[in-house]
């Protein structure tokens, strides 16, 4: 973002995982920034959207990943902060998560995720609609910045790894 500092998205996977950019789907905005990526037989998607972003159009946004999913037949794991508080019951919060449950996905988050000396919030989540009891999901308790990272491991079966390169202009190198 060239305006303000902060927010932004990441995705760290092995390098010889294959993975694919969705670029329709991968964008920043100012109501929404998103990498959404092909692996193997999951969509994932890394979310930001900046607390003066537009929740209406953010809903929107998360309304077209969904029938994205339902189109491709593909299980999705949605991992970010999407500032808005599922600890407090308002007409976003509500409109989110009627918004998500009808559509088949849940978050499997249910700890404050940012925490200060006053205030606890559950802002960063990980929505899904892989169904299985084998997801292990949560926070970890370690001070890195104002947020808590978010953890999920999915357990994949027989997957075989090849070497390949992303190619595109939302991608980097860490170390660049």
């Amino acid at each position: 973002r060239s305006v303000k500092k902060g927010g932004g998205v990441s995705l760290y996977y092995k390098s010889n995982m294959v993975c694919s950019v969705i670029s329709e789907y991968t964008c920043v905005c100012s109501d929404v920034e998103c990498l959404l990526v092909k692996c193997r037989n999951y969509i994932i998607a890394i979310v930001y959207r900046p607390p003066s972003g537009s929740p209406s159009v953010f809903l929107e946004f998360l309304e077209s990943i969904f029938q994205y999913s339902s189109d491709s037949k593909l299980p999705v794991i949605l991992v970010g902060d999407f500032n808005i508080n599922l600890m407090l019951s308002d007409s976003w919060q509500l409109e989110f998560l009627d918004l998500v449950q009808s559509n088949g996905f849940e978050n499997i988050i249910d700890m404050p995720t940012r925490v200060t000396s006053d205030t606890e919030t559950l802002i960063d989540l990980c929505i899904t609609n892989v169904i299985t009891n084998d997801i292990v999901s949560g926070v970890m308790t370690i001070d890195l910045s104002d947020h808590l990272p978010l953890f999920c491991f999915v357990p994949c079966e027989n997957i075989s790894c090849n070497e390949t390169n992303i190619s595109s202009p939302y991608c980097r190198d860490i170390n660049d």
